[in-house]
């Protein structure tokens, strides 16, 4: 068995009542080599949810690190919301009036 010196025994309490006060978080973050690793419990988030929030936290990146104004984005988003819109629309065939 271990013996602890009471300066020691009283920094182990103080890590240990340091973990335990800290708020719970769904959810945990960590940095891996040049990694950051986000775990969350799959009963928090659903996958699509999850792939929606990494999607905009990759545009906000994008447009953080760009050097386009507000409305050279505005216009780069109208082309592709344009694009997305040809590829789509014969889905939505327009009725014919007879």
């Amino acid at each position: 068995m271990d013996v602890l010196s009471p300066s020691e025994r009283g920094n182990q309490l103080q890590a240990i009542e340091t973990v335990q006060t800290q708020p719970q978080t769904p959810y945990t973050v960590s940095a891996e080599a040049n990694e950051y690793v986000v775990r969350v419990s799959r009963d928090l988030i659903e996958r699509d949810d999850l792939a929606r929030i990494f999607d905009a936290l990759l545009l906000h990146t994008i447009k953080r690190r760009s050097q386009l104004s507000e409305e050279e984005i505005a216009g780069v988003a109208d082309e592709v919301k344009q694009a997305a819109w040809e590829r789509v629309k014969h889905l939505f065939p327009v009725p014919t009036t007879a």
